[in-house]
């Protein structure tokens, strides 16, 4: 359940996916390997489409198996643990590839988002599932909450320079702590 602005939000609320449709928008790309890849690691780590194409050989720490994301607009980069289950696909995408190369190229060097958009239109179309990186990275936010993950983790999960765009993705509506009653002698401190 999900709280925003007094109303309540559940799995079914279309804000989020649901276990069923990650299922089915990840078993959909089944056919093409790449594209099983691809959307395997933006419904795991959440990452942007710029991310993604931006990955190199050199940000899989594969010793440690820690992934380094290097933010687009040249701020400072963010790592995330790489979940087992994505290894092998990391492992795979990044043999044989030297330090500087990328880890997903395209014809001509790095792939284009619009490779990336097209994936995703074809998975919409054969899901019959609206699908959005919002919407991804959204619910993703929402199980960490739910799963105690705190608002400035999940912040730093997503490499949000504030705390505020992280409650804004995870829909929460920050509410001042309930006024404590004071009777009247206790503040006046006069005694009876």
């Amino acid at each position: 359940m999900i709280e925003k602005r007094g109303e309540i939000f559940s799995e079914n609320s279309g804000i989020v996916f649901t276990t069923a449709e990650l299922r089915q928008i990840a078993n959909a790309s089944r056919s093409n390997p790449k594209h099983f890849t691809w959307i395997r690691i933006l419904l795991y780590l959440g990452l942007k489409t710029n991310e993604l194409i931006s990955l190199r050989k050199e940000d899989v720490d594969s010793e440690n198996r820690i992934l380094t994301i290097r933010a687009a607009s040249g701020g400072s980069a963010r790592t995330l643990d790489i979940p087992l289950c994505l290894w092998s696909d990391f492992w795979s995408s990044a043999s044989g590839k030297r330090g500087g190369d990328y880890l997903f190229p395209g014809r001509n060097g790095k792939l284009h988002r619009k490779t990336v958009q097209k994936m995703i239109r074809k998975l919409e179309i054969l899901t019959g599932v609206k699908i959005t990186l919002s919407k991804i990275r959204r619910t993703i936010a929402i199980r960490l909450y739910q799963n105690g993950y705190s608002i400035s983790q999940i912040a730093s999960f997503f490499g949000f320079r504030s705390i505020q765009a992280a409650r804004r993705l995870i829909v929460i509506e920050v509410k001042p702590p309930p006024a404590k009653r004071f009777f009247m002698e206790e503040i006046m401190d006069l005694g009876a």
